[in-house]
């Protein structure tokens, strides 16, 4: 399983770099202008850069987050059913993020 022990430990570190690099490069963007408003954000979200920019942040956003709840979930709800709710819950709701993500940045485009 690609979400588990050392596997699992290396990916969500590896999601945090990226997500830090994201964040990083979202603070140099928004430091370049003196006011980031609302159509300079389309207009940069729409080009293929920005795209992948956002969608890289969400992705990493996404898997960082998985492990982390399915570690809590693991280790703090001991009753097997109610673990598997709470996991498809977040699960499906981490994977409907990213689409919809793709499907609004494929309306800017």
């Amino acid at each position: 399983n690609i979400f588990s022990g050392q596997r699992a430990w290396l990916l969500q570190r590896v999601s945090s770099i990226v997500l830090l690099a994201v964040a990083i490069g979202g603070a140099l963007l928004a430091y370049q202008m003196p006011v980031l408003t609302f159509t300079q954000w389309r207009t940069f979200a729409a080009t293929s850069t920005g795209a992948t920019f956002i969608v890289v942040g969400y992705v990493a956003a996404c898997v960082h987050a998985w492990i982390g709840t399915r570690d809590i979930a693991l280790d703090y709800l001991s009753h097997k059913g109610l673990r598997l709710v709470v996991l498809a819950i977040v699960g499906v709701a981490l994977i409907a993020t990213p689409i919809r993500v793709l499907f609004v940045l494929g309306r800017l485009a």
